[in-house]
């Protein structure tokens, strides 16, 4: 049994992400992000990682300054193989228009 779930993972990550996943992809790994909003420091370390076997990716950002941010946005595959679909949550939390979005990244 376990057998076969452990060859059913190394299928599953085996798979080529779709052309448009794959762009956002190329934001894997950790970094620190210098910025400031509305003038003031909004320095945030993002990190970027592949979840559930290649079907989405993750955004993570976390503020290291004064004031408290966190955001993590899911990217998953779209309806072609060029569109994916994003899912934006954050600590303002809620559900709102702008949290989910369609898009065409080729």
């Amino acid at each position: 049994m376990m057998l076969a779930a452990l060859a059913a993972i190394s299928i599953t990550a085996a798979a080529p992400a779709p052309p448009g996943l794959a762009e956002v992809g190329r934001l894997a790994g950790c970094w620190k992000a210098p910025a400031e909003v509305r003038g003031r420091d909004a320095t945030s370390i993002i990190r970027g990682e592949w979840h559930l076997g290649g079907r989405y990716f993750v955004l993570h950002v976390r503020s290291i300054a004064k004031e408290p941010y966190e955001a993590a946005i899911t990217y998953g595959a779209g309806e072609t193989p060029e569109a994916i679909g994003s899912f934006w949550m954050d600590t303002f939390g809620g559900l709102y228009e702008p949290s989910l979005d369609l898009a065409n990244l080729i």
